[in-house]
């Protein structure tokens, strides 16, 4: 039969009573136990922070709705090029029948017909690009979703950590505040990585755009197909990428590189 050891009873009656142990730092579990005695206001703060974190996980399940939106946009653009792809073929075809049957009226309406064609194909395929890049901005800001409900769990245990150091007991000089707060400290940078990365495939996919409405210019109406969904329009969640804590600074550099790698790939 198991029994309990009485040194593990006489260390847990220790910590509520308030008395010193050995151990050079408070553990969660043993840290958590002390939360009954901390003030009201204390709790309400806690409370707070469980609250800010409980928020975001609506709007991940948004985001991934949106990254799902995104990835059935692109499968369309695909098809479409697709299917421009075989009327070019077809263009090409009627353009080598009039060749042979030496007419010239029907030879320059196939090369201006190859023409049209080739033009519309240039505009779908870029209309794919465009939704590539939608899709991937859709993953960057799943990313950063992900890494600010990181931050708030980590803003959790810091309240929590905080309001038993507070507390009059022996045990509570054992919390380790300066781990907590590093560990706080490590998500908001992982935080502001993700958001940069978001900013930056933002700015690629508004890039893209402006390449697809140049390329519709010289497009007839009736091969253009369905126009290209704005960004704002295929999300259905805020712009976490939007809010930052860093200021102007760091977006600025995110566009630059953006302008940087959008030119490169127009």
């Amino acid at each position: 039969m198991r029994t309990t050891k009485p040194c593990v009873l006489l260390g847990g009656l220790a910590l509520l009573l308030g008395c010193e142990s050995t151990a050079t730092h408070l553990s969660r579990t043993d840290r958590d136990g002390l939360l009954a005695f901390v003030p009201e206001e204390s709790q309400q703060e806690i409370e707070r922070a469980r609250e800010r974190r409980a928020e975001l996980d609506e709007q991940l399940a948004i985001a991934k709705r949106d990254q799902a939106e995104a990835g059935s946009l692109e499968g369309l653009a695909t098809q479409n090029r697709a299917a421009m792809e075989v009327r070019l073929r077809e263009g090409v075809g009627r353009l080598g029948h009039a060749r042979d049957f030496d007419d010239d009226e029907a030879l320059a309406d196939a090369r201006r017909q190859r023409a049209e064609l080739e033009a519309a194909v240039r505009l779908q395929t870029a209309k794919q690009s465009y939704y590539d890049d939608v899709e991937a901005l859709a993953r960057r800001r799943l990313d950063l979703l992900n890494e600010r409900a990181k931050l708030e769990d980590a803003r959790v245990e810091l309240a929590k950590a905080e309001a038993v150091a507070a507390l009059d007991r022996p045990a509570a000089a054992k919390v380790d505040l300066d781990a907590q707060r590093a560990d706080t400290n490590r998500a908001a940078d992982r935080v502001e990585r993700a958001r940069i990365e978001a900013l930056v495939a933002r700015r690629r996919a508004e890039l893209r755009a402006e390449y697809v409405e140049a390329c519709a210019a010289n497009v007839p109406e009736e091969l253009r197909l369905q126009p290209i969904e704005s960004i704002d329009a295929v999300f259905a969640g805020a712009a976490p990428e939007a809010a930052g804590d860093t200021g102007d600074a760091a977006e600025a550099a995110a566009e630059k590189t953006a302008n940087a790698k959008g030119e490169g790939d127009q």
